[in-house]
C-alpha cells in the first residue's frame, strides 16, 4: 500500500473515531438527569466528560486521542508525498493544530488561560492549513503534479479555511465569559447564556478539522 492510500485510511479512521465520540456524547447526555444535561451551544466538551463514570470518561478521552493520532499520521504521510517545503509547512501547521485541539478539548476552564491559548491557536492553525492547501496547486514547486489535488476539493477546503479564519474576528467571541442575569422570586442569579460562542466554536472547529480530513480522503480516492 502506497503512502497516500495509507494516509486516506488514517483520515477515514480519524473521522470514524470522531463519529463514535459524538454519538457517545449525545447518548450519555440524553440519558443524564435534567440537572446534568449539557447543550452544544453553551457547554464545552470537557463539561460533557466530567459527569461520566471513570471508565466512560477514559473511553471518551481515548477516542479524542485516537482521532488526533490518526489525523497526525494521515497528514504526515499525505503531505510528505509532495516532497516540497510548502507541503512540509502544511504538515507542521496541521500537526500542531490537531495536537492543540486535542489538548484544548479536555482542558477545563479552571485553567482558562491554557484553555484559551490552545483552542484559539488550534482554530487559527487549522484555518491557515486549509487556506494553504487551497492554494497549493497555484504555488510553483509546491507539488509535482497539480492533478494530485482536485479543484473542487481545494475549493471546499479553502471555504472551510477562510470561514474559520474570518469567524475568529467575531466580536461576540470577546465576551465568551459573560453570564446572563436572571431574577427569580426576588433573587438575582447569573446563568449560562443560551449561546457561548467559544464553546460553540470548539465543537464547530473540531468538526471542521474532521471535515477537512474527510475531504482529503475523497481527494486521494478520486485523484488516484
Amino acid at each position: 500500500m502506497d503512502l497516500t492510500r495509507l494516509a486516506s485510511l488514517f483520515f477515514l479512521l480519524s473521522f470514524a473515531c470522531y463519529l463514535i465520540w459524538m454519538a457517545l456524547l449525545v447518548f450519555f447526555n440524553s440519558h443524564a438527569p435534567s440537572s446534568e444535561k449539557n447543550r452544544f451551544s453553551n457547554s464545552f466538551p470537557y463539561e460533557f466528560y466530567r459527569q461520566r463514570p471513570p471508565r466512560w470518561r477514559f473511553l471518551l478521552y481515548g477516542l479524542v486521542f485516537l482521532s488526533t493520532l490518526f489525523l497526525l499520521l494521515g497528514t504526515s504521510l499525505y503531505f510528505s508525498t509532495f516532497h516540497s517545503l510548502y507541503a512540509y509547512g502544511e504538515l507542521i501547521v496541521f500537526g500542531l493544530a490537531s495536537i492543540l485541539m486535542a489538548i484544548g478539548n479536555v482542558l477545563p476552564l479552571s485553567s482558562y488561560r491554557s484553555h484559551l491559548l490552545t483552542n484559539l491557536s488550534s482554530f487559527l492553525l487549522l484555518s491557515l492549513g486549509a487556506i494553504l492547501f487551497a492554494f497549493q496547486r497555484l504555488v510553483p514547486g509546491a507539488m509535482t503534479f497539480p492533478s494530485e489535488i482536485l479543484v473542487p476539493i481545494a475549493v471546499l477546503v479553502g471555504i472551510v479555511g477562510f470561514s474559520g479564519f474570518f469567524a475568529l474576528f467575531q466580536k461576540r467571541l470577546l465576551s465568551w465569559a459573560k453570564l446572563d442575569r436572571t431574577e427569580e422570586n426576588g433573587a438575582t442569579y447569573y446563568v449560562k447564556p443560551k449561546v457561548n460562542l467559544l464553546a460553540l466554536y470548539e465543537w464547530i472547529y473540531f468538526f471542521a478539522f474532521e471535515l477537512v480530513a474527510l475531504l482529503l480522503f475523497f481527494n486521494i480516492a478520486f485523484a488516484g
